[in-house]
């Protein structure tokens, strides 16, 4: 299969892809989100997040759970402390 692309470097960590056939574009966007060093694919405005911001944001919510959990048990040795 043949198909033209062009690729501009925007920045350390962005490029631009330009497809003549836009149906390949969702392809391709499926293969970069899951490279280890992709952050985010943008196609007409909308973004995907790649497996970089996907591992982000697992950690992330990770904290919040973890933050939750300790001020739960906290809650419950004051109570605790409190009946004694």
């Amino acid at each position: 299969m043949c198909f033209y692309l062009a690729r501009y470097v925007v920045s350390d960590n962005r490029v631009i892809f330009m497809l003549k056939d836009g149906g390949m574009a969702w392809e391709i966007k499926d293969f970069l989100v899951k490279q280890d060093r992709c952050e985010e694919v943008t196609i007409e405005g909308k973004s995907y997040p790649g497996k970089v911001n996907y591992q982000k944001f697992l950690l992330s919510k990770t904290l919040e759970i973890h933050k939750y959990l300790k001020f739960v048990l906290y809650q419950q040795l004051f109570r605790f402390f409190d009946m004694l």
